[in-house]
């Protein structure tokens, strides 16, 4: 008889709104997915890393610590300007200070953008999934644009209302909820090991619609 019961994911975050994410992104997928919260770990991870790679195995690991028996899967994602040498990089999240709010992070990227002819960017994310074998994984997606003159935009967060997909004359945060889901570098990265692991869509026709 065959298994048709959906694969069980662990996610390495206690953050809701990723959850959605993720939960919007694996839709159709025969996945499963809890956080941290919904599996009752009160895992508190600091990142010490020194790339994406880094950060998100780090966090997988130690989540992979207390649950050997579960699939662990762990992001670390951030924002690449050409012009700040890559910054903020793995510090997009503390780029303006730790207790520095979204507002305060896109000003500090622009200001430092004022008298740069080159604004080229680039979302990065990297998953790293730790199998109950121990086997671990990495999974990479990118999402390539440049950074606006001004914010514009209501939806999503982070660096969105700054960032122009290539291609597009809007910015993250003027996307749609799906839509953004549909191009973005955590899709990519998620979709890279599903396609990896053999799992395809069973609705894509209904995926990144608004």
């Amino acid at each position: 008889m065959v298994n048709t019961a959906p694969l069980s994911i662990l996610i390495a975050t206690h953050n809701d709104f990723k959850m959605c994410e993720f939960r919007a992104m694996a839709e159709g997928y025969p996945v499963v997915f809890q956080s941290l919260t919904d599996a009752g770990l009160k895992i508190d991870i600091e990142e010490k890393g020194t790339s994406f790679d880094e950060n998100a195995l780090y966090k997988a690991r130690a989540v992979h610590a207390f649950t050997q028996d579960r699939l662990v899967l762990a992001d670390d994602s951030g924002l690449v300007v050409d012009a700040l040498g890559g910054a903020p990089g793995i510090y997009s999240a503390r780029f303006a200070g730790i207790s520095a709010t979204d507002h305060d992070r896109m000003k500090k990227v622009l200001d430092e953008l004022q008298h740069e002819a080159c604004r080229d960017a680039a979302f990065i994310c990297t998953i790293a999934v730790i199998f109950p074998t121990g086997e671990e994984r990495l999974y990479q997606g990118e999402l390539k644009g440049t950074i606006a003159e001004n914010p514009s935009g209501s939806s999503g967060f982070g660096y969105d209302p700054i960032f122009i997909p290539e291609g597009e004359t809007r910015t993250l945060a003027e996307f749609s909820f799906n839509e953004k889901n549909s191009v973005s570098h955590r899709g990519r990265a998620l979709k890279a090991f599903f396609d990896n692991i053999g799992f395809t869509r069973e609705k894509e026709e209904h995926y990144g619609e608004t």
